[in-house]
């Protein structure tokens, strides 16, 4: 039997793009509700699951998108809190993205959170 893998990043790629052009933070927008309510029709009819790796912001933003997402009988993972790329934090600083990423996340989904993706791939190996 032959098993795949579908995973989504839940986040709003204009407010990430923002972020990286102008270091400024602005609110996650609309359009990744009404993105994610599609994507959400198009599994639902395909009879797929999915992992959503979902960015804390967002779900702050629109709770109920995450309690939606669960709802529909897919995975939730976090994608950080703060989309900041893990080589520039500290540990501390990543540990305290990551408990609260993950207490909101199992708050809203009503499920463990088990999955975990890595901000732009900025998971690698360290140089001693």
């Amino acid at each position: 039997m032959t098993v795949h893998a579908l995973t989504i990043d839940l986040e709003d790629w204009n407010q990430v793009l923002h972020r990286l052009l102008t270091g400024e933070s602005i609110r996650p927008s609309s359009a990744v509700v009404d993105a994610t309510h599609r994507l959400l029709g198009v599994l639902d009819e395909a009879g797929v699951r999915a992992t959503f790796f979902v960015l804390g912001n967002v779900a702050d933003a629109y709770p109920g998108l995450v309690r939606e997402v669960a709802r529909r009988g897919h995975e939730i993972g976090s994608h950080t809190y703060s989309h900041e790329l893990i080589f520039r934090m500290e540990p501390a600083a990543f540990k305290a993205d990551m408990e609260r990423s993950l207490a909101q996340l199992q708050d809203l989904a009503g499920q463990p959170v088990l999955g975990f993706r890595a901000p732009e791939f900025s998971v690698g190996h360290l140089q001693h």
